[in-house]
């Protein structure tokens, strides 16, 4: 699997509006030469194999678009045998790669959540992540592009061992997070002269199944945390997630469905959403 190919289908309507903008595939592969160059330019934190990957990904839909072929549709990303030998044993499992995590784990509002916290909570910077639900198992697969907020990566073993412990109520996650943030916002020194933007958008014209919400906030650690808990506690569902860092500012992309399986069309619905993630930042 390539980095990013987890939301694969996931913006169809991304890249017919690309495609739409550059009108041929010379301009296309030209500005693609050009967002690497330019990301090579300013340092080593802003082009990886992760962007890299989104790049491409991009670049191969909105060439398709181009050449007339037929758009994926939304979820159209698919597991290999080893992911849906996870979901058959139905128990919950951590395995880990690298970089690449997957959870394998009962289906519940909320998971994502809940293993974004304790992924923080081992000093894990979540990249990208993107949640499968299975209703024939009753089992959800979290697919997560991860990187050390410090120096390496966490003992897996024991980050297995604390998600079995959240999932199970045994740790209160949120307290242990808050102590966290407290602790390290001590040495925390302010990435930029100006404050980020704070801003919630919601948008049902980018998917055709679902509803896309962009965060923008500062950055700190449990804010993937916070805002899918919003989310849950909203009643809905996230399919997928995009998590990016830029200097001191986050931007996290939700793909968002109600508990039925499509948009959040409903005026109310959509307020209430708007409310719980701003009291979230």
């Amino acid at each position: 699997m390539q980095p990013g190919a987890l939301l694969v289908g996931q913006a169809p309507a991304t890249a017919a509006g690309v495609a739409a903008a550059v009108g041929d595939r010379d301009t296309l592969d030209l500005l693609a030469a050009l967002v690497e160059a330019d990301s090579l330019a300013t340092g080593p934190s802003a082009w990886g194999s992760w962007k890299a990957g989104l790049v491409a990904q991009l670049v191969d839909l909105t060439a398709a678009v181009l050449s007339g072929q037929p758009r994926p549709g939304v979820g159209a990303a698919t597991i290999g045998p080893e992911q849906e030998a996870l979901l058959r044993a139905g128990q919950r499992q951590l395995l880990a790669d690298g970089g690449r995590v997957t959870v394998a784990a009962p289906d519940r509002r909320g998971l994502l959540a809940t293993v974004a916290g304790v992924l923080t909570l081992h000093g894990v910077t979540i990249r990208s992540a993107a949640t499968i639900s299975d209703p024939a198992t009753n089992m959800a697969l979290l697919r997560f592009e991860v990187s050390p907020a410090f120096d390496r990566l966490p003992d897996w073993d024991r980050v297995e061992a604390d998600l079995d412990a959240a999932l199970d109520a045994r740790i209160v996650l949120a307290e242990l997070l808050e102590r966290r943030e407290q602790h390290y916002a001590r040495y925390r020194r302010a990435a930029s002269a100006a404050a980020p933007e704070v801003r919630v958008a919601i948008d049902n014209s980018a998917s055709a199944v679902a509803t896309v919400v962009e965060v923008r906030t500062v950055d700190r650690g449990p804010v993937l945390y916070d805002l899918a808990n919003a989310v849950a506690d909203a009643g809905l569902t996230i399919t997928s997630a995009l998590i990016n860092t830029l200097g001191a500012e986050v931007i996290d992309v939700f793909y968002v469905q109600t508990l039925a399986g499509g948009q959040v069309t409903d005026p109310g619905a959509q307020r209430q959403l708007l409310a719980a993630l701003e009291a979230a930042l």
